[in-house]
C-alpha cells in the first residue's frame, strides 16, 4: 500500500512495475501470497481495526488483561511491518530510509505518515501499554512538557532511520537547533535501546559546535539542552553508553562556557571521579579529555580538587608512565610489548591536567610535595617518549608548570632533560615531524629553566647556541607568535650567565 502511494504519486525513485514483477521480492517463489495481497484503503483505520479484531485475539477474558495483550500484540505487529518495509520484502529496492527521503515528493503524505507512526509505535511502558497515535512533533512536544519521557518506548529501528534521514530535524527547521536537541535529549532519557542511544551520542560527537551565525549548523545555546540527558547516561548508562556520552560531552564542551557551567552545576565532579576509577581505558580516556576542557577555569579546578581528583591523577600517572612509546633505541622488546596507543593518549591527558592544576600555586605545591613522583614520572616520559608527538608536547607543558616558582624543581628538571631534549631537536627527522605546539611548549619550558643559573650553563654545554637558532628556519615555527624572540631571550640569558661565570673566574 505504501509503495502504491508513491507510484501513484509519480515518485521517480520506485519503478512502476515493482508491484507486479516478482524479481524485486527477496527470495521470491512462484505463487507467493504477497503477490495477491489487496491494497489498504485507509491505513489509519486499518491499524485500529487490526487492534480491535486481530486474528487470534479474544475479548472473552478480563478486559484489562486483554487490553494489555492486544497492545503488546500490536507492538509486535508494528515491528514486523517495520522489518517488512525496511528491506524485508523488497531488499534494497525499498527501505525505511528510502520511504522517509521520498515523503516530501508526495502532494499528500498523510497515509504514509500514518504508516510511519504505526511502525515507530510510540507507547507507554506501563500497563496497558497503549499506542499513542499523534503526529511525531505533537507527541514529542507533549511528552517534553510533561517530563514523562522515562515511561515511553518505541521501535528503535524506525526512530534511528527517522533521525538519520533528518526527518526529525526537518520537522523543526534548520534554525531551531534547540528544539531539535530537546527531542534528541528526550529520546536519550526514554526507554530506547542501547544502540539507538549510542547512535544519538555519535551525532553529538560528530556535530560541529560552537559556531554562531545564520549559515551555521548549530548554536552555542542549543548545545546546553542536551547536557542533562548525556550526563545521566555518563552516570547510569553503563560503561558502553557512558563512554559514548562522555565523548559527546567532550565535543559539546569545547570552547563553550555555557556547557561547562551546566556540567559542573549538574554534579559532573563525582561522576568523573567514579568513571576514572573504572577499569575501562576508553571511558577513562574520554573522561580525562572532558576534564581537560573543564579545568581551564580556576573555579572548576577547585571543585574537582575537592572531589578528590589529584590522588587519582597521581595513581594513574605512576602506574602507566612507562607505557608510552619509546624513542628509537630506548625501548627494545619489553617496551614494544607494553606499549598501548590508548594508554599513551591517557598519559597525554594526565600531563595536560597536571599542567592545568599547577596554574594554582596551592595545587602545584600539593602535586610536588604530597605526590613526589609526579615530577619524576613526567621527566621519564619526556626523556623516553617519541619526540615531537602530542604526548611529548603535553609533558613539556606539565614540566613547565611544575617548575614555576620552585628553583629546586628547575634544577631537577634541567639536569634531567636539557641535554636529551636538545639532542632530540638536533635530529632532522624530529624537526620534520614535530608540531608547532611541541616547539612552543619546548621554548616555554627552556625559558622557564633558563631563569635558574645552573640550567644556563647546562644549555651552553649542550650546544644550545647552535641548536636553538636553527629552529627559526623551520616552516612550522612561523605558526608561533614571537617564536624567534623566545629563542633570543633564552640565548641572551645563557650568554649572560656564562659571561658572569668567566668574569668571576677571572
Amino acid at each position: 500500500t505504501i509503495l502504491n502511494i508513491f507510484i501513484q504519486g509519480r515518485s521517480q525513485a520506485f519503478p512502476a512495475d515493482m508491484l507486479r514483477d516478482r524479481k524485486y521480492l527477496v527470495s521470491a517463489t512462484q505463487g507467493e501470497e504477497w503477490e495477491e495481497i489487496e491494497l489498504i484503503d485507509n491505513l489509519d483505520d486499518y491499524f485500529e481495526r487490526m487492534r480491535e479484531a486481530g486474528d487470534g485475539l479474544d475479548w472473552s477474558g478480563d478486559i484489562e488483561v486483554m487490553l494489555r495483550v492486544k497492545n503488546r500484540w500490536l507492538a509486535r505487529l508494528a515491528r514486523y511491518f517495520a522489518w517488512a518495509v525496511d528491506g524485508g520484502l523488497l531488499g534494497h529496492h525499498f527501505t525505511l530510509e528510502a520511504m522517509i527521503e521520498q515523503m516530501p515528493t508526495l502532494e499528500d503524505d498523510t497515509q504514509v505518515k500514518h504508516a510511519l507512526m504505526f511502525m515507530l509505535h510510540v507507547r507507554n511502558t506501563t500497563p496497558p501499554y497503549s499506542w499513542k497515535r499523534q503526529d511525531l512533533e505533537k507527541l514529542l512536544q507533549e511528552q517534553r512538557e510533561t517530563q514523562e519521557n522515562e515511561i515511553l518506548a518505541f521501535n528503535d529501528r524506525v526512530m534511528q532511520q527517522i533521525i538519520s534521514a533528518e526527518y526529525l530535524r526537518k520537522i523543526y527547521g534548520r534554525q531551531k537547533d534547540s528544539e531539535y536537541f530537546k527531542c534528541l535529549a528526550f529520546i536519550l532519557g526514554s526507554a530506547a535501546g542501547t544502540n539507538l542511544k549510542a547512535y544519538i551520542c555519535r551525532l553529538f560527537m560528530e556535530m560541529r559546535v560552537g559556531a554562531v551565525g545564520a549559515g551555521d549548523r548549530t548554536d552555542k545555546d542549543a548545545n546546553v539542552v542536551a547536557v542533562p540527558a548525556l550526563l545521566h547516561l555518563v552516570q547510569s548508562g553503563g560503561v558502553y553508553l557512558a563512554t559514548f556520552a562522555s565523548a559527546a560531552l567532550v565535543n559539546l564542551s569545547h570552547s563553550n562556557v555555557a556547557v561547562k557551567m551546566q556540567l559542573m552545576s549538574h554534579g559532573l565532579a563525582p561522576i568523573a571521579i567514579q568513571n576514572i576509577k573504572s577499569k575501562d581505558d576508553d571511558l577513562i580516556c574520554y573522561t580525562l579529555t572532558l576534564l581537560v576542557n573543564l579545568t581551564k577555569e580556576a573555579h572548576h579546578r577547585y571543585i574537582m580538587v575537592n572531589a578528590g581528583i589529584l590522588p587519582l591523577l597521581y595513581d594513574n600517572l605512576t602506574s602507566s608512565y612507562h607505557q608510552c612509546r619509546h624513542a628509537k633505541g630506548r625501548g627494545g622488546l619489553s617496551n614494544a610489548l607494553m606499549y598501548n596507543p590508548l594508554k599513551e593518549k591517557i598519559l597525554g591527558y594526565l600531563c595536560s591536567l597536571v599542567g592545568h592544576f599547577c596554574k594554582d600555586e596551592e595545587y602545584r605545591d600539593l602535586l610536588i610535595d604530597k605526590f613526589p613522583h609526579t615530577v619524576k614520572c613526567c621527566i621519564y616520559i619526556c626523556t623516553h617518549c617519541v619526540p615531537g608527538t602530542q604526548l611529548a608536547s603535553k609533558v613539556l607543558y606539565a614540566l613547565k608548570q611544575l617548575c614555576a616558582a620552585r628553583n629546586e624543581q628547575k634544577q631537577l628538571i634541567g639536569v634531567s632533560i636539557i641535554k636529551p631534549v636538545l639532542e632530540q631537536i638536533s635530529d632532522a627527522h624530529v624537526l620534520h615531524s614535530c608540531t608547532h605546539e611541541y616547539l612552543n611548549h619546548l621554548l616555554l619550558l627552556l625559558q622557564m629553566l633558563s631563569t635558574y643559573k645552573v640550567n644556563c650553563l647546562l644549555l651552553d654545554d649542550a650546544d644550545a647556541e647552535h641548536i636553538l637558532p636553527n629552529l627559526k628556519k623551520l616552516p612550522v615555527a612561523k605558526q608561533i607568535d614571537g617564536f624567534e624572540q623566545m629563542i633570543d631571550r633564552v640565548m641572551e640569558r645563557v650568554k649572560e650567565e656564562v659571561d658572569k661565570m668567566f668574569t668571576t673566574q677571572a
